[in-house]
């Protein structure tokens, strides 16, 4: 960031330099996508509560921990996730017939209904967002920025 005096700096000198960090246009990329989306989903839903329906199945059980994983959250808020989506009738739990320790969590009928709705209506979010707003080419582009930074990240983080 240039070095301007902090007593003259305004609001729009500090977005104008935000602008110039990865970071912040993330941060600014995803409120915008995230507002274009949401005009796709029913009462209610979000993201966090699409992926957690994605994850999860009405024949196969899913543990807590492994939507912990795949949503890249902690344990507890997982936990609060899936209490409000069994509350919504979204999703069933159960205590593991094989370790009690372990609470599957399974699709209950209306997620499952739920969870197709809302694929549906994604997709037809994408053809919008993709020809009209963005060129396909542009996306698989942002695709592979972001998935080759979350790799990158993650290798460093191993390292």
């Amino acid at each position: 960031m240039t070095g301007t005096n902090e007593t003259s700096r305004t609001p729009e000198v500090a977005a104008a330099e935000l602008r110039e960090l990865l970071c912040f246009n993330f941060y600014l990329g995803w409120r915008a996508i995230q507002a274009f989306y949401r005009a796709s989903f029913e009462a209610g839903m979000n993201p966090q509560r699409m992926y957690t329906l994605a994850i999860c199945d009405q024949r196969r059980p899913t543990t807590m921990t492994q939507i912990a994983a795949a949503l890249q959250i902690e344990l507890p808020a997982v936990l609060a996730l899936v209490a409000r989506m069994e509350d919504d009738g979204l999703l069933v739990t159960r205590r593991s017939a094989m370790d009690r320790r372990t609470i599957e969590v399974r699709l209950s009928l209306a997620g499952t209904k739920s969870r197709d709705r809302h694929d549906s209506l994604l997709r037809a979010a994408d053809e919008r967002l993709v020809g009209k707003h963005v060129r396909p080419q542009d996306i698989d582009a942002l695709r592979r920025v972001v998935q080759g930074s979350v790799k990158s990240l993650e290798i460093r983080d191993t390292e």
